[in-house]
């Protein structure tokens, strides 16, 4: 966030706040190896379609942090199953962010985690998403 728009808005580093989203595929294979130049492919090469995505957002002081969202292909994983997590975790076809997992995310985990934290620090202002 530049300057001049903070101080147009009147906002501060506490209150803005930036997200990011990256998918990992932890069982996939390398694009390119060392195979041998007379081999068109290694043999039994497979690529792997496990896929998670993982969003991340914090206030710009990283004072705030907002619970992880984890996308997945499952609906009920089996690893969660007894398990509290620190993070909110939904379930998509192929794992990726889509429009109404954003929204869902930004009503109810989002706006609820800013409004407790600003009401924390005893200060309620706009905040700025970015």
């Amino acid at each position: 966030m530049s300057r001049n728009t903070s101080k147009k808005t009147n906002l501060t580093r506490i209150s803005s706040t930036m997200q990011m989203k990256r998918a990992l595929t932890g069982k996939a294979l390398p694009s390119k190896s060392l195979v041998s130049q007379r081999e068109a492919a290694a043999p039994g090469y497979k690529l792997s379609k496990d896929r998670v995505t993982v969003m991340v957002c914090a206030n710009a002081t990283g004072t705030h942090k907002i619970p992880l969202l984890l996308i997945g292909k499952s609906k009920n994983p089996r690893c969660f199953k007894n398990v509290k997590i620190p993070l909110t975790y939904k379930s998509q076809k192929n794992a990726w962010m889509n429009a109404d997992l954003f929204v869902e995310w930004f009503q109810h985990t989002f706006v609820p985690e800013v409004k407790q934290f600003q009401q924390n620090i005893g200060k309620e202002a706009k905040f700025y998403f970015c």
